[in-house]
């Protein structure tokens, strides 16, 4: 299908289970798992993406039961969280692909909004967090949006028009936290 499309394509690698594993070393079990695919592939996907919309509180490593948590996390992810865990994900997950010579290239999860005064406690501070944990680690950026206003039926001109509007104010705010953050910009994805 991405041959007939010609379309890329893209995995994204289960990042929530270095939450809510409940054995000694969630973090080192989830990363083994995301190289064990990596190995599985064996070159046919070149870009990966750690987690999905992990800074949500839909998402099951959100908010974890600490009481079966063995390696003292918080009950709440925090940018910094996924930071340190994406810098263990994307050790196991390069080391996977350099011994099949493979290249791949990783993506981190970013607010692309001024999430300050979020309703989401964990996206408030998610870039700076993430940046200041893992710095440039990451191959490239990922940004997640549906365009239009949360929750409004909006009419064909506000959703025609959000493509350009939202992408440029996208891109410029992702660029602010890069630089704010003393980050290299990256390509960025939406996926």
């Amino acid at each position: 299908m991405l041959d007939l499309t010609y379309s890329t394509g893209i995995i994204c690698v289960n990042f929530s289970y270095s939450r809510y594993g409940t054995g000694p070393d969630p973090v080192a079990v989830a990363a083994h798992y995301a190289a064990e695919w990596v190995r599985y592939d064996d070159g046919r996907t070149r870009f990966w993406e750690i987690g999905n919309e992990d800074s949500g509180p839909w998402q099951a490593g959100y908010q974890i039961d600490t009481a079966l948590n063995q390696d003292g996390q918080p009950e709440i992810i925090t940018g910094d969280i996924y930071g340190k865990h994406f810098l263990v994900f994307a050790d196991s997950m390069r080391k996977a692909a350099q011994d099949l010579g493979n290249p791949i290239y990783i993506g981190a999860q970013l607010i692309a909004y001024n999430a300050a005064s979020s309703w989401i406690p964990a996206e408030r501070a998610w870039n700076s967090g993430f940046f200041a944990r893992a710095g440039n680690a990451a191959d490239f950026f990922i940004i997640h949006s549906y365009y239009t206003p949360y929750n409004q039926n909006s009419n064909a001109a506000t959703v025609l028009n959000s493509a350009t509007t939202e992408t440029i104010n996208m891109m410029n705010y992702v660029k602010q936290s890069a630089t704010q953050n003393q980050v290299s910009m990256k390509p960025l994805a939406l996926t």
